[in-house]
C-alpha cells in the first residue's frame, strides 16, 4: 500500500513540475536555411530550404535554459512554454549554417509564430 502511495504521489510530481506543462501557449514556426543556390538570377527562383534545426530556448533574464527543440524535415516546430519572454538560440552544427538569436514574446493561450533563417553562407 505505501509503495503504491510513493508511486502516485511521484507520478503526481513529475506530472506538475515538469518544465513545460503548459499545453495552449508556446512557440511555433519554421526553420529554414539558405540561400541555397551559389548563384541567385533573375526570373529563377531559388527559396530558402526546410532545415531541421536545433533551437534550445532560453529565459530572457539570466539566459537559462528552459528546454531544446529540433524542427522537423519541413522545418517545422512547436514547443509548449509558460507566457513569458525567451530567447531562441539557434545551434550551428559547425561555423556554417548558423542562425542568430530572436526574442520571442508568448501571450497566454496562444502560439506565438516565430521563424528561424540560418545562413549558409553561399554567395
Amino acid at each position: 500500500m505505501r509503495l503504491r502511495i510513493w508511486g502516485t504521489l511521484a507520478s503526481v510530481c513529475l506530472a506538475a513540475c515538469s518544465p513545460t506543462p503548459f499545453s495552449d501557449s508556446g512557440i511555433e514556426g519554421y526553420v529554414t536555411a539558405g540561400p541555397a543556390c551559389p548563384v541567385v538570377q533573375e526570373n529563377v527562383p531559388c527559396p530558402d530550404q526546410p532545415y531541421a534545426g536545433s533551437l534550445t530556448i532560453l529565459a530572457e533574464h539570466g539566459r537559462a535554459k528552459v528546454t531544446e527543440v529540433t524542427s522537423d524535415a519541413s522545418g517545422y516546430f512547436r514547443v509548449p512554454l509558460a507566457p513569458g519572454t525567451y530567447i531562441i538560440h539557434p545551434e550551428s552544427p559547425g561555423v556554417l549554417p548558423r542562425g542568430s538569436e530572436v526574442v520571442a514574446l508568448v501571450l497566454p493561450n496562444q502560439f506565438t509564430r516565430q521563424d528561424i533563417v540560418y545562413d549558409t553562407g553561399i554567395r
